[in-house]
This record gives structure tokens, C-alpha cells and sequence, in this order.
């Protein structure tokens, strides 16, 4: 099965072409303008469009223009690996664990090299709403383009997590970093959380919002700690049927407790 060898995946295969020559070298030619190292032959195959967006004069000056701004972005992250410091050029942007180009199978390690890479991204974290899901999002909010910041990732690290599978071995923490992160970050999460249940209860009689309340946690912990999805998937787990999260048109989600929620809704 052929993929893409500008964004690595096989979806859309209607649209895959056959490089010939000259189209190797003009994608030869916009990678050495971007400063990457994409390297294709004839022979292989990449999509229409993603040929196109690469090799245009107007998308490689912005892209340019664009890692200049962010090529010295370094942020601190939530996460299991949070008390190092991360930074999209050195590690995995989806498992926080420096990235080092090897020949090793699994280690593959590859630039996001699409504009669309990012949306893709927060559609499968939204998908799988877990503890992985939330700490890629926190890393990927301090950021507005990874394609033209150079951010890097594991082969391996996508697989699995377009897969809804756990983070590859390889690049999980060992078991004595398990250990220690399970004191450490999650547990000032987690903290941090039980702080904003008691204040949902103390303030049921209000109209409180999600982003409210994940605004409020951030506050108090410095940093983005929980998404807005992970923070209902909290609730709902915590207060089981005791809670409402209601969705209306053109506002953020209202969160009440069952026995305000009627009067609330009502007024709201």
C-alpha cells in the first residue's frame, strides 16, 4: 500500500500520483528552500495536493516567514513529562520524548510537513478524550502552526495514537518515572480538579460554563492542565448522573448539579 511522501498517509488514494523525474526534483528543490529533509524518487507516490501546497513559491514564504517567528519556542508542558523542558524541534510532539533520527524500525522520526496536520490532530484527541489525548493538546495550545515551527514526531507515536492504542512502549516513562509522576503532576492535577468540584458545588446556583471552570483550574495550576473535553469527561466520571453539561447554540456548555439544573436551564 503506497503512501504519501509528503504527509505519510494513505487516505485519499484516488488522488496519489506516480513522481516522475521532474517532479522529484521540484519537490527536491522546496525542500532545500524549506529547510527540511524530505527526499523523494521518481517512482514513489505523493498526493496532488499535497504536491502542490509544497512546492508553491507563496506557501514556502509563508511557511518561512512563519518558523522564523517560532523557531526559538520552547514551552513547559502538562503532562507525565512535564518537569523537563520540551521543545517541538528536539522531541515528539505527541509523546513528549526526545526524538533522535535512527534506522531503528519503530524509531522513524518525521517533520509535520501539512497545514491541516494540527486539525487532523484535535480531531482524534476529541475522539479518544483520555489522559493522552488532553496532554498533546495542552502542548499543541502553545502553538498556532506546528508545520512551520519544525515540529518533529514518531512514526510509531502516530500509528498508535490515530489507533486508540497506549503510547509505544519505547518511548513511555520507566516504570520507576511511572512511579514518581504518579506523586508528582497528575497528582497536583487531580488536586487541583477536587478544588474545582467543591467550588461547582459551592456555586451550583450559578450559570457556570466549562471554559469557566477549565479557566479557573488553569489559574490555579499556571499552565493548561485539562482540555475542555478532558474536564467534562471528569465531571461526568465524578459526579456520575448527579450533573448536567448542556450544549446551547453560540455559548460555552453550562454545567450544573441535578437539582439546580431545571431553574437554571430556565433562566439561562
Amino acid at each position: 500500500m503506497e503512501n504519501c511522501e509528503i504527509c505519510f498517509k494513505d487516505d485519499n488514494r484516488e488522488s496519489l500520483v506516480k513522481l516522475r523525474e521532474k517532479g522529484s526534483q521540484g519537490i527536491a528543490k522546496a525542500s532545500s528552500e524549506r529547510g527540511d529533509d524530505l527526499n523523494v524518487e521518481s517512482g514513489q507516490f505523493v498526493h496532488q495536493s499535497c504536491r502542490r501546497t509544497y512546492t508553491n513559491p507563496t506557501e514556502i514564504l509563508g511557511y518561512n516567514r512563519k518558523k522564523n517567528i517560532l523557531k526559538k519556542i520552547k514551552v513547559k508542558t502538562p503532562g507525565l513529562r512535564s518537569k523537563s523542558q520540551f521543545n517541538f524541534q528536539d522531541h515528539c510532539f505527541l509523546c513528549g520524548i526526545e526524538a533522535t533520527k535512527n534506522k531503528k524500525k519503530g524509531s522513524e522520526v518525521f517533520l509535520v510537513r501539512t497545514d491541516d496536520f494540527q486539525t487532523r490532530i484535535i480531531q482524534v484527541c476529541n475522539e479518544r478524550d483520555d489522559e493522552w489525548a488532553s496532554e498533546i493538546q495542552g502542548r499543541l495550545q502553545s502553538i498556532s502552526d506546528p508545520h512551520a515551527a519544525d515540529a518533529l514526531y514518531h512514526q510509531a507515536c502516530s500509528v498508535n495514537f490515530r489507533t486508540n492504542k497506549k503510547i509505544p512502549l519505547a518511548f513511555s516513562p520507566s516504570p520507576k518515572k511511572k512511579e514518581n509522576s504518579s506523586r508528582g503532576r497528575p497528582a497536583a492535577y487531580e488536586d487541583y480538579f477536587l478544588n474545582i468540584v467543591e467550588y461547582l458545588k459551592n456555586h451550583d446556583d450559578e450559570q457556570i460554563t466549562i471554559k469557566e471552570l477549565v479557566d479557573k483550574m488553569n489559574d490555579s495550576c499556571g499552565e493548561q492542565a485539562y482540555s475542555s473535553v478532558y474536564l467534562k469527561k471528569k465531571l461526568n466520571n465524578h459526579f456520575k448522573d448527579n450533573i448536567l453539561i448542556t450544549d446551547i447554540s453560540g455559548k460555552s456548555s453550562i454545567v450544573t448539579l441535578r437539582d439546580n439544573a431545571t431553574t437554571i436551564l430556565q433562566n439561562f
